[in-house]
């Protein structure tokens, strides 16, 4: 599994790279203490497939990061926070005993998570603001992937090479 989603991945970064979002040395993962710095900040242990994200690209990816709804590494501890402002106001609540990572995010209204659970590829919740109850996305892997194609749609579309943006992040317009 782990072999198809870096296959499934590097397809993805390489069309980025073929169209100019980004270029080779523009992509960057973390470092292992890195990873260990982050599951240790928020003392949970993170799903193979991520980690293998972050130590691939999660810490640059040109554009490609930029105009997907994942953030990049150095964003994650201030997402957390957005989202802990997010839960208070709409007086949501999680069992403390699960182990939530927040790793995307929309707008300031739209926020994704998995449970670190000791699954590789966990699933994907979504949570928005209005909504009390989750709402299941994907798979992990399913949505990183959909996430880096969907943010070439949309460089695609903002550099005139499609007519407009589709998908599950971005409705039909």
């Amino acid at each position: 599994m782990q072999e198809e989603f870096k296959d499934k991945l590097n397809a993805q970064l390489k069309v980025a790279i073929e169209e100019n979002f980004t270029t080779e040395t523009c992509i960057k993962g973390v470092s292992i203490s890195s990873v260990k710095a982050l599951e240790e900040h928020f003392s949970i242990h993170l799903p193979r497939i991520y980690v293998e994200f972050l130590l691939h690209c999660g810490a640059e990816a040109g554009e490609l990061l930029d105009h997907s709804v994942i953030r990049e590494y150095s964003g994650l501890v201030d997402l957390r926070e957005e989202v802990d402002e997010m839960i208070a106001e709409e007086e949501i609540s999680f069992p403390e005993s699960l182990s939530i990572f927040f790793f995307a995010s929309f707008q300031g209204t739209v926020y994704w998570y998995f449970l670190c659970d000791g699954t590789d590829d966990p699933d994907v919740y979504q949570m928005e603001e209005g909504v009390k109850e989750p709402i299941y996305f994907s798979k992990l892997s399913s949505f990183i992937i959909q996430a880096f194609k969907e943010a070439i749609s949309e460089l695609r579309y903002f550099s005139g090479k499609a007519p407009g943006l589709t998908g599950k992040f971005f409705p039909g317009k």
